[in-house]
């Protein structure tokens, strides 16, 4: 309990209570004062490299991913302007068969016209 107690992140401010009761249990339980307080210290030591191992590979995991994010919009950016330009060609395409289309409607219709008198 008093182990559970010293490592708990929200019971920060009692540091030093908690660590004089985690020397104290293992003194309970056989141990020196001497070898228990390096015990101790050694468990700190531990944990605090842990969480300083922790904070760098999440720190590097987010760098990892802001790269890879912004490789995605760049390749979408890419995209989406290819895209866009492949609807103004059509676009322009479109109007000038409408154009040609309207031309060889009127000509037709002038035949037609002519026949028909």
């Amino acid at each position: 309990m008093a182990v559970t107690r010293f490592f708990n992140p929200a019971q920060q401010a009692n540091m030093a209570d908690n660590r004089g009761a985690v020397v104290n249990a293992l003194v309970n339980a056989g141990m020196s004062e001497a070898d228990a307080d390096n015990m101790v210290t050694e468990w700190t030591t531990a944990y605090d490299q842990l969480k300083a191992d922790l904070a760098m590979a999440k720190n590097a995991a987010e760098t990892k991913a802001r790269e890879a994010a912004d490789k995605a919009a760049h390749a979408l950016a890419l995209f989406l302007l290819c895209y866009f330009v492949a609807f103004v060609l059509g676009a322009f395409a479109a109007t000038c068969g409408g154009k040609q289309g309207a031309k060889c409607a009127n000509k037709c219709d002038a035949c037609v016209d002519t026949i028909a008198a």
